[in-house]
């Protein structure tokens, strides 16, 4: 076999030492150690260093001024006192000083201060140093304060003829005030309070102009939208809104401001902009309140077929106009979800307007039958119109909602339907006719059994069946007259006060005891059965005493009559009569009925 390659030769000398590696990781821990206080310490050298140079200056001018010799510093000396001299001098010379004068004071001023520097002393160890600069610096301030009050007294007087002028016055009142606090320091007549209330006051008159144009804006696009300019009203409102922007960012801290104007205007230009949309809305509605006109006048049949066909039509139009409003102009005053609802029951109303009629008519025969006594016939032709009217429920979403009169009389009927059969038998031997009346009454209270039957509760607050009901207010006598009425198929109310007087006849004496449960023969608290007194004439019991009673209301008023007394009434001549709340209840209230 031969041999393999062989071993590339070595390049290791013999003899020769391999050079170290330097140690990285070595001068990562030095940097670790020493690198923070290198930086600070560069850090601190490169300030003296700007420092030196920015003071350069003042050195070289304090060098100048120190190497002066002790006679040139006290020429300086001498210098400032003739100024200060000569300033004084013109002071009591003339009526009113001038920049001249004032220009000599201030270079004494700038002696005295050179002569300071050139002894290396401070300025505050010269007390006339301090004396004649504070004098120079009052009397500058007071010239500016007396500019600021000027102009600010010109302001506020073309401040209603002349917005331009006055804002220039103001403008000239606070630089003269800034330049008091800048530039006099020495003068303590620096006053930030008054700086801040004048450039308040000039914020306020930049501010007007802004507010005058985006109102007057407002003013013309509303002028324009009612001349039927509506593009125009548009355009108009959008400047108005920026303007307004611009005023609310710029202003809304210095002036009486509508935060909320803004989206208000926005909101009112989108409705203008649905404002079209809207008009056909309109449209919509007005051809729908035609159609129903004449639905109105029309023969039942065909021709009020056709109307409601329209009517409905005319609100489907309406319903998805207003969708289409909502959805492309939600912000619009004219886009509300309800219009869409209502306009949708309106159109399923008039869709089912035969439906309804029919059952309003048949309900009618409904009611012919419970007076004529055909029971049978009454209740199962209510649970076919009650099943009828389910239909057109859920057929029309919305046209028989619960508090519609035909659904709760039908439903009552026929959730009623035993004790309309064991009623009406009975009903007629309950009442009496009253005298020159024509009508029939109650002959006695209504009694907490009648009561319960016809209502399913009893509200008295003493129970007993055969005790009058009692504790019930003005409306829960009207929702039993209600009720008794749907089941006998007429018209059942509360009596007035008049047939009150006419079924009890002569009212010139007091009851006899037999007759009447009042305070001379109960304990005055306890009302007795109903019929247990003697009837009076015409065949009614306790028309007088045992409890009071409810008299039909003529009007709408929160007051209703309260008849005849009760067990704590002491007897006289002439009926008991009070008004009442029409939402008391008392142990001592009940009612009777007239069957009309």
């Amino acid at each position: 076999m031969p041999p393999g390659p062989h071993d590339p030769q070595s390049d290791f000398l013999p003899g020769k030492k391999s050079r170290p590696q330097k140690d990285s990781a070595f001068g990562e821990r030095l940097w670790e150690k020493a690198g923070t206080p290198i930086m600070v310490g560069a850090s601190v050298v490169l300030v003296l260093a700007a420092g030196w140079l920015i003071t350069e200056g003042q050195r070289n001018a304090g060098s100048s001024l120190a190497a002066l010799s002790p006679t040139q510093a006290e020429e300086l000396r001498l210098l400032s006192l003739k100024k200060e001299a000569a300033f004084e001098s013109q002071r009591l010379n003339k009526g009113v000083i001038d920049e001249g004068d004032l220009a000599l004071l201030g270079e004494a001023v700038q002696a005295q201060e050179d002569y300071l520097a050139s002894r290396g002393a401070l300025a505050s160890e010269n007390a006339r140093l301090e004396t004649i600069r504070r004098r120079y610096h009052v009397i500058q301030a007071e010239r500016q304060r007396a500019l600021s009050t000027e102009a600010e007294d010109k302001s506020t007087a073309l401040a209603k003829t002349d917005h331009a002028s006055a804002m220039r016055e103001l403008r000239r009142a606070v630089e003269a005030e800034r330049l008091i606090e800048s530039r006099w320091i020495f003068s303590g007549y620096a006053d930030v309070g008054k700086i801040a209330r004048l450039d308040t006051r000039l914020r306020r008159l930049e501010a007007e102009p802004l507010k005058e144009k985006t109102q007057a804006l407002e003013a013309q696009a509303e002028a324009a939208f009612a001349a039927g300019r509506f593009e125009e009203a548009v355009k108009l409102l959008g400047e108005a809104i920026e303007t307004e922007q611009t005023f609310v960012e710029k202003y809304r801290d210095v002036l009486d401001t509508e935060f909320a104007r803004a989206e208000r205007l926005a909101n009112r230009q989108e409705t203008m902009r649905s404002h079209p949309l809207y008009q056909q809305i309109v449209a919509a509605e007005q051809a729908a309140a035609a159609a129903m006109a004449r639905y109105a006048k029309a023969p039942p049949g065909p021709a009020q077929e056709a109307e409601s066909a329209r009517a409905a039509q005319a609100f489907e139009r309406a319903m998805t106009i207003q969708a289409q409003l909502t959805q492309e102009f939600p912000r619009s005053a004219w886009a509300t979800a309800q219009r869409k609802s209502d306009f949708e029951t309106q159109r399923n109303r008039w869709r089912a307007a035969a439906s309804l009629q029919d059952v309003a008519t048949r309900t009618q025969t409904m009611a012919k039958h419970l007076r004529t006594g055909q029971t049978a016939e009454a209740l199962a032709l209510a649970r076919e119109l009650r099943e009828k009217l389910t239909r057109v429920e859920a057929d029309n979403p919305g046209v028989v909602p619960p508090e519609d009169p035909f659904r709760r009389q039908l439903e009552y009927v026929t959730t009623h339907a035993a004790t309309i059969q064991a009623i009406l038998p009975k009903l007629d031997q309950l009442v009496a006719p009253v005298t020159g009346t024509g009508l029939r009454m109650m002959k006695q209270e209504i009694s907490q059994g009648f009561y319960s039957t016809v209502m399913g509760a009893n509200p008295s607050a003493s129970m007993r069946e055969n005790l009058p009901v009692e504790s019930v207010a003005y409306a829960d006598a009207q929702s039993f007259c209600e009720a008794l009425g749907w089941m006998c198929g007429r018209t059942v109310r509360l009596p007035t006060v008049g047939e009150y007087k006419a079924a009890l006849g002569d009212l010139t004496k007091p009851p006899a005891a037999q007759v009447a449960w009042t305070f001379d023969n109960t304990d005055g608290v306890t009302a007795r059965p109903v019929g247990t007194s003697q009837p009076a004439s015409g065949g009614f019991y306790d028309l007088l005493g045992n409890v009071e009673e409810w008299a039909q209301d003529e009007g709408k008023e929160e007051f209703a009559s309260v008849v005849g007394g009760s067990v704590n009434w002491v007897p006289v001549s002439g009926l008991p009569l009070r008004k009442a709340l029409k939402r008391e209840k008392s142990r001592t209230i009940g009612f009777r009925i007239v069957i009309e």
